[in-house]
């Protein structure tokens, strides 16, 4: 049993002339067989070593190499063809490529490389012979994975044993009952099947192609799954004609030792000819436009969905800065409605700067006003616009305040605003009210402004 990439297991099987051996998780096993397809075409001795099969593993998947009788693989001499085009042509005319070809036939190929030179290995087995191992997988509730031929499955096993020939060529030697196999590999790829006597009778024969399918310049590599004894003599045989023998590693000695069981373990790896009926190829061609329209979906709805991803993005990252907005919006009123505050104190301190800076110093003016003034007045108003002062007062001679206020520094144009009026209080001498005006000169224009101007009088 194998695991293939998908996870899903695989029980691998190997079915001979009168045998089925069977590779499971508990071991290996040998089913005897007999030949006893029936007119409706199932097969009673195969359906019952199916459902012994099925009985230990439950409903399963199966890989089934085909061994010789029950298959016929050549290498053919045919121009380069496509895949399908080689399966077509071979199907129509297989008894004139198979010898053992009877009535209708499931073929296989393995699609050549490209660019490579050298026969196409293909495989023919029987159409009533593939239908009724179908039936009776069917029946037993088991699922045909592929039906291969052994050849690819031992190809796959020498890929697997003696990792190297995956870079280079292997010739795997393959002792069956009655005949040797001799496999060129090539680039992970079964190139060429030779057939020769069993044993080492055709040990000359085998050394002269193996030399002859060994790449220029290159040691031969040469493997040999059979019994031990048979694997001995073939080496033998070879070694004396300067071909050395690839070991099997330890662990492999006993399943390469059987033709059978080593098919039953690589069935489901196999690089040869997979047989397969219009009616899988059809299957295989659905199952492939499915998943290329799933991918093509997929595909589309990712380029679909990428737009709208990076939109959603945005909108989200835009959510996110309105609701940083949202938690900054206090503070930030409160930051604005403090600057307001803070502006209109600097605005209103400017414009009482600008106001002392402008406004007249009238300090020392009455100052000089205080002294110059005599004992028996005083001042009741004293009102300043600009450089105008004007003053209200009483006096009991308001000539004599005229003559003290007209000679103080910083005035100029002293005069009388209003006429004099005589008041007298209740139990006080009479009084007279004065109204002066005058303006305030600054001593830069003192030299260019009149001195004092006329006396009126009060």
């Amino acid at each position: 049993m194998v695991m293939r990439k998908n996870g899903d297991p695989v029980i691998g099987l190997a079915l001979g002339a009168n045998e089925l051996c069977v590779k499971l998780p508990s071991g290996l096993r040998r089913l005897p067989l007999v030949a006893d397809v029936t007119e409706n075409g199932s097969w009673p001795a195969l359906h019952a070593a199916f459902r012994e099969v099925a009985g230990v593993t439950g409903p399963a998947r199966i890989a089934l190499a085909l061994l010789a009788p029950q298959i016929e693989l050549r290498p053919l001499d045919l121009p380069p063809l496509a895949e399908g085009d080689l399966r077509q042509l071979l199907g129509r005319a297989a008894g004139r490529y198979f010898v053992s070809a009877r009535g209708a036939q499931v073929v296989g190929v393995v699609p050549p490389r490209r660019g490579a030179a050298g026969p196409i290995v293909a495989a023919a087995a029987s159409a009533r012979l593939i239908a009724a191992i179908r039936l009776a997988a069917a029946e037993a509730g088991l699922t045909i994975d592929a039906i291969t031929a052994a050849e690819g499955a031992w190809a796959a096993a020498g890929l697997d044993l003696w990792s190297r020939s995956r870079r280079a060529a292997l010739q795997l030697l393959v002792h069956e009952p009655g005949r040797t196999s001799l496999l060129d590999i090539r680039g992970g790829v079964l190139a060429n099947v030779r057939r020769f006597r069993a044993g080492a009778a055709d040990g000359e024969l085998i050394a002269a192609a193996v030399t002859e399918a060994t790449p220029a310049g290159s040691s031969p590599a040469v493997a040999v799954a059979s019994a031990s004894a048979v694997a001995s003599e073939l080496s033998r045989a070879l070694a004396a004609r300067g071909i050395a023998i690839e070991s099997v590693p330890p662990e492999w000695a006993d399943r390469a030792s059987a033709a059978d069981a080593l098919a039953a373990r690589f069935a489901a790896d196999s690089v040869g000819p997979l047989l397969a009926t219009e009616v899988d190829l059809a299957a295989v061609t659905a199952r492939r436009n499915r998943a290329t329209a799933i991918v093509a979906a997929v595909a589309a709805l990712v380029i679909i969905a990428i737009p709208l991803v990076r939109l959603w993005g945005v909108h989200r990252e835009l959510a996110a800065v309105e609701a940083q907005r949202a938690a900054l919006h206090a503070e930030v009123s409160a930051t604005l409605i403090g600057r307001t505050t803070v502006e209109d104190a600097y605005r209103r301190l400017a414009v009482i700067a600008a106001s002392q800076r402008g406004a007249a110093h009238w300090a020392v003016v009455f100052g000089e006003l205080a002294d110059r003034m005599p004992d028996d007045a005083w001042l009741t108003t004293a009102r300043v616009r600009g450089d105008s002062l004007v003053l209200d007062g009483m006096a009991a001679s308001a000539a004599r305040v005229f003559d003290a206020i007209d000679g103080t520094p910083g005035l100029m144009h002293v005069t009388a605003a209003a006429p004099v009026r005589r008041e007298a209080p209740k139990g006080s001498d009479a009084l007279e009210r004065f109204t002066l005006a005058a303006l305030r000169h600054d001593s830069s224009a003192a030299s260019s402004s009149p001195a004092r101007s006329g006396r009126a009088a009060p």
